[in-house]
């Protein structure tokens, strides 16, 4: 989906963000040069994945990586094959990813996605454990017939106005 994506205004696409699990205690137990290793593993496995999968890199977060695809299928084909590719050991300590699918309209602004699918990803990442992938409910209504789903307790996130219903891909 790489370079048609438009300049402004909204359209559909799945969004995909990964997080360092723990990363502010990796640098702060084994030290910045281990901290660094972890991260430039996960993001040289993170980019190869979203590539293979036909995803756009739009953001680093400093511990995570923002992508989009043009649909939530293959968005979740990609986070599950991030899943068996992170949770190794790397200089000493553990690179565990977990990983959140979002699906809706997205705003795009200067050209990149931009707003409240972004900040739906990030709460949606945050509610997963070393490992998971957490989708949202337009994600599940996508997925479901393909793989067994566990719906993860309902729970108020920052900003929301409601708790969105969130799930979980077993590994």
């Amino acid at each position: 989906m790489g370079g048609s994506c438009p300049l402004e205004g909204y359209t559909p696409l799945a969004m995909l963000l990964t997080d360092v699990v723990s990363s502010t205690a990796i640098a702060d137990v084994h030290g910045d040069p281990v901290y660094t290793d972890v991260i430039d593993l996960h993001d040289r496995l993170i980019r190869s994945e979203v590539e293979r999968y036909g995803g756009t890199e739009f953001d680093h977060t400093g511990d995570g990586l923002y992508a989009w695809f043009s649909d939530p299928e293959t968005a979740v084909s990609c986070g599950r094959a991030i899943q068996r590719v992170t949770g190794r050991k790397v200089s000493g300590a553990r690179l565990d990813v977990r990983v959140a699918v979002v699906y809706g309209d997205c705003y795009f602004r200067r050209g990149r996605p931009y707003g409240g699918m972004c900040n739906l990803a990030a709460r949606a990442c945050a509610q997963g454990g070393p490992g998971s992938l957490v989708i949202s409910d337009q994600v599940r209504r996508r997925v479901a017939h393909q793989l067994p789903l566990r719906p993860l307790p309902a729970v108020r996130l920052k900003g929301l106005a409601a708790p969105p219903p969130l799930f979980e891909v077993p590994r």
